[in-house]
């Protein structure tokens, strides 16, 4: 750990975390809260409780945490700041709500992904190494077990779709499977360009792939190409030469994972009909896939969202009372934070993701995998927001914070050449 002490409980734990990841995207293993708020709560978030008392004892005990960039440190206030206010404003808004209790279970899943935010923020090594490590054991225990879960779904249920239970083939909870796809798709497809080990580096991102192909999520599919596209118009922009060398590297790693997902799926899975192409047809003609009415049926929501909005512009029609109304969400957060909180809240969401924004692409010098991956996801995430409500959901905050992690790491970190791009990379 740079500028720190190590300590090596912590690394384990957080290797464990890494190693737990995937099942926040799945439905198994979870612990329900049925009595009170019906929280659901995945593994990762009980080895993030151990974290936060090893590192509490940790520092207890005389032990120091890296201190951070002086950019970070200058800036952190107003990052507080805008969490603290947006937290206030929940419940501000929650004294407003028709289902107070559903309301009250959307603050406490917030509290949890802002407890877990500044977990991640205070006992993440900022060490590019260990990073490094922390975000292939993550891909290769994504393959793992979404691998299993394609196989399951593909030859034990003969399911068009994939989906996020093991008990029965069913639709329900499938967005956060597809939007945990979202986070972690980007950093598979850089890896593989920066790999020395290319072919064995392929079957995550292929596994993964595949699985973004076979869930049929079209909101996933176009917030993942959404993400490393306008990354590669930033690199261009930044350095033509260099960035345009970058961006064949990236077309050809995806174009690779693409056709291998594409080719297993229609060959070695023997299923009628897939629903991945009903939905890609979907994209650009509705009338061709008359059964799939979820994009007529969310355009009518927003427009909901957006009368909502009209009524209370400033301050919202109360936290959750759009979805109590509507009886559905609105699959789209931005829209959903405007009909309920109005313009504050969503000054106030739009300033937190401003603000990590303009931390990721400050600067774009150093271009390994794990830099171009971090900035990547993060822009995918941002589309996603367009596509689902999932906002106070941990995982988001988690990422979050390991995305200023990076910058710090990345701002910490000595420099060697990128045997791929002849640019610096962190060492």
């Amino acid at each position: 750990m740079i500028g720190a002490q190590r300590n090596r409980l912590l690394e384990w734990l957080w290797l464990l975390l890494a190693a737990s990841f995937p099942l926040f995207a799945v439905e198994f293993f979870r612990f329900y809260d049925e009595q009170a708020l019906r929280l659901s709560i995945a593994p990762p978030m009980l080895i993030l409780l151990l974290i936060f008392f090893a590192g509490a004892l940790f520092i207890l005990a005389g032990g120091q945490v890296s201190r951070g960039l002086p950019l970070l440190r200058a800036n952190l206030p107003g990052l507080i700041c805008l969490m603290v206010l947006f937290v206030v404003w929940h419940l501000v808004s929650l004294m407003r709500s028709r289902d107070f209790w559903w309301g009250l279970r959307e603050v406490a899943k917030l509290a949890m992904g802002m407890g877990s935010f500044w977990i991640v923020f205070a006992f993440f090594p900022r060490d590019r190494p260990f990073l490094d490590r922390f975000w292939r054991i993550a891909l290769w225990s994504s393959a793992v077990l979404i691998g299993y879960l394609i196989y399951h779904y593909a030859f034990v249920f003969k399911c068009p779709y994939l989906g996020r239970h093991l008990d029965a083939p069913t639709r329900t909870g499938r967005n956060m499977l597809t939007w945990y796809l979202v986070f972690i798709i980007p950093f598979s497809v850089t890896l593989v360009i920066d790999s020395r080990h290319k072919l064995i580096d392929l079957v995550p991102a292929v596994v993964l792939t595949t699985a973004w192909i076979y869930a049929g999520s079209r909101g996933a599919w176009v917030s993942v190409s959404g993400g490393i596209i306008t990354l590669l118009v930033y690199l261009v922009r930044a350095d033509p030469r260099k960035g345009l060398w970058i961006s064949v590297a990236l077309c050809s790693a995806i174009a690779l994972s693409l056709g291998s997902a594409w080719f297993v799926l229609n060959n070695y899975f023997d299923l009628e009909e897939l629903e991945y192409s009903k939905r890609l047809i979907g994209l650009f003609d509705p009338e061709a896939a008359p059964e799939l009415q979820s994009t007529s049926v969310r355009i009518a929501l927003m427009g909901q969202a957006l009368d909502d909005f009209k009524e209370l512009p400033l301050i919202g029609i109360g936290l959750m009372n759009f979805a109590t109304t509507s009886e559905r969400v609105s699959h789209n957060d931005y829209l959903a934070i405007l009909a309920d909180m109005g313009l504050i809240g969503f000054v106030l969401f739009a300033g937190l993701l401003a603000l990590v924004f303009l931390f990721a692409f400050r600067s774009l010098e150093k271009r390994d995998w794990l830099s171009l991956g971090t900035r990547a996801s993060l822009i995918a995430v941002i589309i996603s927001f367009f596509f689902i409500n999932a906002y106070t959901n941990s995982i988001f905050w988690i990422f979050l914070a390991m995305v200023i992690v990076w910058m710090e790491a990345e701002g910490l970190s000595q420099v060697r050449t990128a045997a791929w791009s002849g640019t610096p990379q962190v060492s």
